[in-house]
């Protein structure tokens, strides 16, 4: 659906170190208080850093991960909604469990890889931030 338009050796790399760690091995390095409008404002402040971030799932599907030898066949791509209403877009390694749309509340402990500006369906543009994680849990 949207490009990530990181580089493919980038990317690679990230899934791979990923699917290789333990969720509570990222956990540990994770921080708190994610600001997605701080971050969308200075994102070298984030980048790089693992951020826990919680909010409503709007919309989740597969994607195939292409290349000669991709680090995993396929990452789920979304997008979900913190308080305060800004997007994030993210990738999760995972299959994350059953969600209902526009209703649970998930969280991932995710890398911040960059912001990304793209056009909505409604036309207008988007910037938000785009978290890369291995696994996302559906909070109760």
């Amino acid at each position: 659906m949207w490009d990530a338009e990181v580089p493919a050796f980038v990317y690679d790399h990230i899934l791979a170190k990923l699917r290789d760690r333990t969720a509570e091995s990222i956990r540990a390095e994770t921080g708190e208080g994610f600001d997605p409008e701080k971050c969308v404002a200075s994102p070298s402040a984030f980048r790089g850093k693992f951020w826990r971030v919680t909010g409503r799932i709007m919309r989740i599907w597969p994607e195939e991960v292409t290349g000669s030898a991709p680090p995993v066949p396929r990452i789920f791509a979304g997008i979900f909604f913190p308080d305060g209403g800004w997007p994030v877009y993210f990738h999760v390694i995972e299959k994350p469990d059953i969600l209902e749309l526009r209703s649970d509340t998930v969280e991932i402990d995710g890398l911040f890889v960059k912001v990304i500006v793209h056009q909505a369906s409604s036309g207008r543009t988007v910037t938000t931030p785009f978290l890369i994680a291995k696994s996302m849990r559906r909070l109760l």
